[in-house]
């Protein structure tokens, strides 16, 4: 799109245009097309730099942890799960 467009020859405010045009064509946020469009124009190429992440939560959790990860909230009244930095409450009776 970039090449179509002639990006390199275009005027400060019509390169805004573009590059709103891509990040709703893409999905992609401003800073990522940024920093997309400034790695075409110095001529690197665009490759994937980033992988999906590993499986370490499957490691570094038993089964009986990530079972009491959702449990709701602690006898403190605190949240307990993924989402809260996984605290897990000292459970009522052992499930493990």
């Amino acid at each position: 799109m970039l090449q179509r467009f002639e990006y390199r020859r275009l005027a400060r405010s019509e390169r805004g245009v573009v590059l709103a045009y891509l990040q709703r064509l893409s999905g992609y946020g401003r800073a990522q097309i940024t920093r997309l469009v400034a790695r075409w124009v110095s001529g690197k190429p665009l490759v994937k730099h980033y992988a999906a992440p590993r499986q370490a939560f499957a490691r570094r959790y038993t089964l009986c942890r990530r079972g009491l990860a959702g449990r709701g909230q602690s006898r403190h009244g605190h949240a307990v799960g993924l989402r809260h930095g996984l605290r897990v409450a000292p459970p009522a009776r052992r499930l493990c």
